[in-house]
């Protein structure tokens, strides 16, 4: 489903990927969200948009601006839409995203944290807890975020918003690895939303696991976590697959994709018949 004109009414802000190449509507007034210790990166920094003042005809244009770019299959110059509570002017919610920004990770120190792509907010509603993400969106009640085509809203959890983020490391392993993961969901291609959702559950648990059996690379894990959601989720429990992994090649600078180099798309066919056999007869089959 697209925009339609009631959205620029219902919601008073608007915010915009700054890496993308596309400015939004020049005649709505905007400001780059630039946390201190990012400053030298201010090019590629979020803008939050003021649609509120905007006049009639800016809207109508951002709207037209938005349309065009979804019908050409372009990235659209906004990713989100803002609904923030009453008595919140934009200097107070331009503070608050702005904070957000920079989030400190356990055993990592600060990092910049693109909680506005909707590639990674979609996830952050199952990583998060309820209370991080009302702490997340601080000020803002709604956020409308466009994803996999369509356009979905996310509402405040009605819950005490945390203090601080209060990053596990377990949370901090996957924040690490959101492009991977983004990356793979690309590939996959969820049919829906939900989908993409609990794909990207599954991907963190093929990536710990590759972490777990030792691969300290992440071009190791990504290559881990593909089989892990493409051929089984168990895939590791195959005699080949655990000869492979009990033997990793130490001296090679990716020893998971040196392993599995010469795995051919019928030898992971035949591990997934195999670990689909209620009987479990994986040692009779022959790879050659």
């Amino acid at each position: 489903m697209s925009l339609v004109y009631a959205d620029l009414r219902e919601y008073a802000y608007a915010i915009a990927d700054g890496a993308l190449a596309h400015a939004g509507p020049a005649r709505m007034a905007s400001q780059a969200l630039v946390p201190a210790q990012l400053a030298r990166s201010a090019g590629v920094m979020p803008r939050l948009y003021d649609i509120a003042s905007a006049t009639p005809l800016t809207r109508e244009a951002a709207l037209a601006m938005a349309l065009a770019q979804e019908a050409d299959g372009e990235a659209l110059w906004l990713c989100g839409l803002l609904d923030v509570d009453e008595g919140v002017d934009q200097a107070t919610l331009a503070r608050a995203l702005t904070t957000r920004l920079v989030l400190p990770l356990p055993a990592v120190g600060p990092c910049f944290f693109r909680y506005f792509d909707p590639r990674v907010l979609i996830q952050l509603q199952w990583l998060f807890t309820p209370a991080q993400m009302a702490w997340l969106m601080g000020p803002v009640r709604c956020w409308k975020y466009s994803i996999g085509g369509a356009w979905e809203d996310m509402r405040r959890p009605e819950v005490f918003a945390a203090e601080s983020p209060g990053i596990t490391r377990r949370q901090a392993f996957a924040l690490q690895r959101m492009n991977v993961i983004n990356t793979l969901l690309e590939r996959l291609r969820p049919a829906s939303v939900a989908a993409l959702r609990g794909a990207g559950q599954d991907i963190l648990r093929q990536l710990e696991k590759a972490r777990d059996h030792g691969l300290a690379r992440l071009q190791d894990q990504e290559e881990y976590a593909w089989h892990g959601v493409t051929v089984h989720p168990e895939f590791d429990r195959h005699p080949r697959m655990q000869a492979l992994l009990a033997n990793l090649p130490a001296d090679a600078d990716y020893p998971y994709r040196v392993a599995t180099a010469d795995l051919r798309p019928e030898d992971f066919d035949r591990m997934r018949e195999d670990l689909n056999d209620p009987a479990g007869h994986t040692h009779e089959r022959s790879f050659s």
